[in-house]
């Protein structure tokens, strides 16, 4: 591995860990902000609303920005998103102008999150790609598991707004940065092939890890494999934010107390350091669709298992095992490039983490309104445990051999209708 592929590894890991790290930090901000600015815990959940739409935006632009500008100049702009972000909750005067610079702090959740980071491991790795992204989960589970009960404990020393400028200030300096010493543009810019490129290629021309694919984006959002794909992010993640969302209240709807709760919130992000890894080594030995149908079917088997049980023992189990669909965020950074290859990477990326904000948007309110007309969650978990089974029939076609024919079909219509257009013009 040549120095600047390292860099990039790093970088990409870090700057990933930082950005989304302080976004998991914000619900211990909440209780503070309902009492600095005397608003509603609705009214201040808001800005998660807000960031979510920033995301969204961010994500569908995307592909076109990284076009547009240097990869350096996005992450760099995302460190100033997050420290204006924290600096209107150290102001203190308004909701509205939270809102506003929540919004600004979507942006950064994609530029300086794992959009970015998976971005740019796509463009810098071939061999151990899937296993390197893995490492993005890591790295933001050791942080948050680290850095929120610290933060949560200096904001009740020192105050919401003195924290809120030491995070914004140290967090979006550290982005800044790593942008400028650690992050590369296309690894074509400097006349390098990616890690592992060499290797792959006298393999085989056209593998389940790696196709090289020349067609636009234009051209492959017409394909079914690209849909297929997209949907099952959506279902995927509908199911794993809704319960996500409502954890604490789904742990207490089966007889934990809150501590108890939390506990077993802990146990999710913390045993995802242990399933993430696993899947990412499988993606690499086995391709996107094997890993991924292993991963949604255990899934599956959990939410409908999970109608049945209760108790602390049974809360515990649930927690541990449905973890294992924390990889959710990975399932479009892995698939994609084993069908169309890496020349569209960055735009492929953006649409994934816009189909997981979709389902994100879905799944929470979602839940919530099944728990309120039902009076449990069964219905949801049900319909959890569905769509895992739908995610994994998606994913197994969309990543398939016959996905694979269908791009080289297409890639050879367009050179054949291209080629007489050429001579014509000689």
């Amino acid at each position: 591995m040549h120095s600047r592929a390292r860099n990039v590894a790093i970088g990409s890991i870090a700057i990933s860990s930082v950005s989304l790290g302080s976004y998991i930090t914000l619900p211990v901000y909440l209780v503070p902000l309902t009492e600095l600015l005397n608003v509603s815990i609705a009214q201040a959940a808001l800005l998660f609303t807000c960031t979510a739409i920033g995301g969204l935006i961010t994500s569908l632009l995307f592909g076109r920005l990284l076009k547009m500008l240097k990869v350096r100049t996005l992450v760099s702009t995302s460190g100033v998103a997050l420290t204006l972000f924290f600096c209107s909750i150290f102001y203190g005067e308004s909701i509205t102008l939270i809102y506003l610079a929540s919004i600004l702090f979507g942006f950064s959740t994609i530029f300086a999150g794992f959009a970015i980071a998976q971005t740019e491991i796509t463009w810098w790795f071939v061999k151990g790609r899937a296993k390197m992204m893995s490492f993005l989960n890591v790295g933001l589970g050791l942080f948050g598991l680290i850095f929120v009960p610290v933060i949560a404990k200096v904001i009740e020393s020192y105050g919401v707004q003195n924290i809120a400028l030491f995070q914004g200030v140290i967090g979006g300096g550290l982005i800044i940065v790593m942008a400028l010493f650690l992050i590369s543009e296309h690894p074509d810019r400097y006349g390098l092939s990616p890690v592992g490129f060499a290797q792959q290629a006298n393999q085989s021309v056209m593998t389940n890890d790696y196709v090289e694919s020349h067609l636009s984006v234009k051209e492959i959002t017409k394909m079914p494999a690209f849909w297929m794909i997209i949907v099952s992010i959506i279902l995927v993640s509908i199911a794993v934010t809704g319960f996500m969302n409502n954890g604490s209240a789904f742990y207490q709807s089966i007889g934990l107390d809150a501590m108890a709760a939390a506990l077993c919130i802990s146990i999710f992000n913390g045993v995802q350091l242990m399933w993430v890894p696993i899947y990412g080594l499988l993606v690499d030995k086995m391709g996107p669709g094997f890993a991924t149908a292993i991963y949604g079917l255990a899934g599956a088997v959990v939410f409908f298992v999970a109608i049945f049980l209760t108790g602390f023992s049974g809360a515990v189990m649930i927690a541990a095992l449905l973890s294992v669909l924390n990889v959710a965020g990975m399932i479009g950074a892995v698939s994609f490039p084993s069908i169309f290859g890496t020349k569209e990477a960055g735009s492929l990326i953006g649409f994934a983490n816009a189909a997981g904000n979709i389902g994100g948007m879905i799944g929470a309110p979602l839940a919530g309104i099944i728990f309120d007309a039902t009076g449990s969650y069964h219905l949801f978990l049900a319909a959890a445990g569905a769509a895992c089974i739908i995610t994994v029939i998606l994913t197994l076609k969309g990543t398939g051999k016959k996905a694979i024919a269908s791009v080289q079909l297409k890639e050879a219509q367009l050179t054949e209708t291209e080629l007489p257009l050429k001579q014509k013009a000689l």
